[in-house]
């Protein structure tokens, strides 16, 4: 696009020279040519073509009044117009240099191996059954269905790293009207930071004791609605809108971290309490993040952390060969395991294989006898 306006620019220099050279023997050409650059330099108002170039014509047309009141010689008006339109690409090269290099201090790469595994540094799987593979498909349209503000977000951080003065350039209008032009207020307007969610309830009293409980039961339809709803959890915590640009592990700009957004409701049947994150690849061994809030990783960085129950323990177990809950019973209460898995979204951090174990969600529910 940056050549296509210098081509244009070039275009327009030569056609007003010549129509100036024209008007020794025709006069009119002043009047046409004036006429011809200040409609052209009017349709940046409808966004129409590149800002240099509406710039370049004005400045020329305003040259080529001048001329017609001064009568200057024709390489005079050559040397103007040539200077006027060097001035157009100094000045928008000046005002993206100083732009970009405030917004590069502002939106920095930073390096996520401090906040990621290295690598293929998750829990040895076994192959994806097929409904799981299915589902992480399903998962994947949903983190592809975001409102299209990522995409914005990621060509605006890339623009102020990767040929910031070329992209600044070629995008359309002047100012805040400018189409994915770069700027703070835009950037820090995307920006999401909710307050942490609290708990909805208290943790259970008593361990869960897995020789203790019976397997959930529920029909069809109501374990579909658990999977859907652990699924939109995942999509929630995820958010895809909030990767920002991601050159590779070691460059990310913009990112926000994951977070649980709106508290989750698990059925119609049952009612949240508590909502645990399972980390396994961080540590050693998995753990659960304790938080009196729901998951939040900036506050979970610095949280305290549990070994598994027994009921987790043999949950993840299962969620390594493939399954996507584990879902456990005793009296009134419920336990569930969700798992979260990578998606194609989320390798270019993670660097995992797809459908591989990233971590899980440790839900506990009540029945809801309303």
């Amino acid at each position: 696009m940056l050549y296509i306006s210098l081509v244009a620019s070039g275009v327009l220099l030569l056609i007003t020279n010549l129509l100036i050279a024209w008007k020794a023997e025709h006069p009119v050409a002043t009047v046409l040519t004036i006429s011809a650059l200040f409609f052209l330099a009017s349709l940046g108002l409808c966004q129409i073509i590149l800002p240099p170039i509406l710039l370049q014509a004005a400045l020329l047309g305003a040259i080529v009044s001048v001329w017609g009141w001064r009568r200057w010689r024709r390489p005079v008006f050559f040397s103007l117009s040539c200077a006027a339109t060097l001035l157009v690409y100094g000045v928008f090269g000046a005002v993206a240099f100083q732009e970009t290099t405030q917004l590069q201090r502002e939106f920095p790469y930073v390096s996520m191996e401090d906040r990621l595994p290295l690598p293929n540094a998750s829990r040895p799987m076994a192959p994806l059954p097929l409904a799981t593979s299915d589902r992480l498909d399903a998962m994947e349209n949903l983190l592809g269905n975001h409102n299209g503000m990522n995409d914005y977000r990621a060509i605006s951080l890339r623009s102020i790293h990767e040929n910031a003065v070329q992209i600044f350039m070629n995008q359309q209008g002047f100012g805040a009207t400018r189409m994915l032009m770069p700027s703070a207020s835009f950037l820090k307007g995307t920006i999401r930071r909710e307050p942490p969610i609290l708990q909805p309830g208290r943790p259970s009293p008593s361990p869960w004791v897995l020789d203790s409980l019976q397997i959930g039961r529920d029909s069809s339809k109501d374990a579909y609605d658990l999977l859907s709803r652990h699924q939109a959890s995942v999509v929630d915590f995820v958010n895809a809108d909030n990767f920002g640009f991601i050159k590779d592990r070691l460059r990310v700009a913009g990112f926000q971290e994951h977070q649980i957004s709106q508290t989750p409701t698990p059925s119609e049947r049952w009612t949240l309490q508590t909502l645990d994150l399972i980390g396994i690849a961080l540590h050693e061994e998995p753990v659960a993040y304790v938080s009196e809030y729901l998951p939040r990783m900036d506050e979970l960085r610095a949280a305290p952390t549990r070994t598994l129950d027994d009921f987790e323990a043999a949950g993840l177990a299962t969620l390594e060969r493939g399954e996507e809950l584990f879902v456990r019973d005793r009296g009134e209460e419920r336990r569930m395991l969700g798992a979260i898995r990578a998606a194609r979204q989320c390798l270019a951090c993670h660097g995992d294989e797809r459908g591989d174990l990233l971590g899980a969600f440790s839900y506990r529910l009540t029945q809801d006898r309303k």
